[in-house]
């Protein structure tokens, strides 16, 4: 399955010489609205959408987020760093 959702959205970018939804979310930022543990996925809100995201770290309800890459159709994601 995840193979015919990478060809067809490779297929799709190259007809349209644009970039796919899911890719234009890379580089934003999100906000957690379901906990992300290193074994689970959680769900993120990016610009009014919902989203299933992963991450190699622990990540909280409420905590925002950055788009760092996409695997299938689930954002991969990391914490934004305190600032301070």
């Amino acid at each position: 399955m995840n193979r015919l959702i990478r060809w067809t959205r490779g297929i799709l970018a190259r007809w349209s010489h644009s970039p796919t939804n899911i890719d234009a979310v890379i580089g934003k930022h999100g906000i957690v609205y379901q906990a992300i543990t290193r074994n689970e996925a959680g769900l993120v809100k990016i610009e009014g959408e919902e989203w299933r995201a992963r991450s190699g770290d622990d990540i909280d309800e409420g905590e925002e987020v950055k788009v760092v890459g996409v695997r299938g159709v689930t954002l991969e994601v990391e914490k934004l760093k305190e600032r301070g």
